[in-house]
């Protein structure tokens, strides 16, 4: 599968909307901007719709963090600047993956057919209060009942802030497919994470920090809308974001599971530029 052409390196299309809440007698307001690949109407659309969430997590009293830290939009297309292509070893022509920079600036890797999958088990208070949580133990005993039924599997884990993450090295999978949904849900995936996949047609991965955390762990954490805009803030501005970020890292490798003796070559190239950058075998903590 070549990556999707109607993917722009940036949006062409920005709109910004206003959202007003009344709670108590008391007026809210809450803006937002939001990009788009589709139109202004479509960016306008998304902003509003933002704008509106965030005029919610206002009036329950809660910090916009809960927002950020969501998938975003997972049934429209995410637009983001690209940072660096991975071309296969083979044919230079052909791209297997693709870093970009999503909104609150941390660097994603975006593999079109090597089959990333993250589990959460972990009630990290930053995530989403819709987040389903699964128990580390289920998630372990999925992922042996799978690689126990199916030969043709091979996988990476590793340890992440909020749980699980595998990588599957022996082939390769369609991420619109409905055999790689229907694994994936196996492995209890995170349904938004599996949604956001196929929409985009590839598999993503965040591989530094998410800035929010690591100033969490600082003494300084931020809280309510103002720290999260400040982590926000430092995690656009070179400099400022990378020193705290530079204690932690994305996820640790732990083990690797499956009884395929196939190691796909363009999986063993994603995964070695995976691990150099989310600082695999550092002994950092996750964030």
């Amino acid at each position: 599968m070549q990556p999707p052409e109607e993917l722009p390196a940036s949006p062409r299309f920005t709109a910004h909307a206003v959202s007003c809440f009344e709670r108590a007698g008391k007026k809210i307001f809450r803006g937002a901007t939001a990009a788009s690949a589709v139109s202004e109407a479509d960016a306008r659309e998304q902003a509003r719709q933002v704008a509106h969430r965030r005029c919610e997590l206002a009036a329950d009293g809660q910090p916009i963090r809960h927002m950020l830290d969501r998938y975003p939009y997972p049934e429209r297309t995410v637009v983001e600047p690209v940072v660096q292509r991975l071309p296969a070893a083979d044919d230079a022509g052909r791209e297997l993956a693709r870093l970009t920079r999503n909104a609150y600036g941390a660097t994603v890797l975006n593999a079109y057919n090597v089959m990333f999958v993250d589990v959460d088990t972990t009630d990290d208070t930053s995530n989403t209060v819709d987040e389903v949580i699964v128990e580390k133990r289920q998630a372990v005993e999925a992922l042996g009942r799978v690689c126990a039924a199916r030969s043709d599997l091979h996988f990476r884990v590793y340890a992440t802030k909020a749980g699980l993450r595998y990588l599957c090295t022996s082939r390769l999978f369609d991420p619109t497919a409905a055999e790689t949904q229907e694994l994936m849900e196996l492995l209890l995936s995170d349904k938004r994470y599996r949604v956001l996949c196929r929409v985009q047609k590839c598999f993503r991965a965040r591989l530094t920090p998410k800035p929010w955390r690591c100033e969490a762990s600082a003494a300084a954490a931020p809280s309510g809308v103002m720290g999260a805009l400040k982590a926000l803030f430092q995690a656009r501005t070179p400099g400022l974001a990378a020193a705290p970020a530079s204690e932690f890292v994305a996820c640790r490798f732990m083990e690797e599971v499956g009884r395929s003796p196939v190691r796909h070559p363009d999986a063993q190239a994603v995964f070695k530029l995976h691990d150099s950058l989310s600082g695999a075998f550092s002994n950092k903590p996750l964030a």
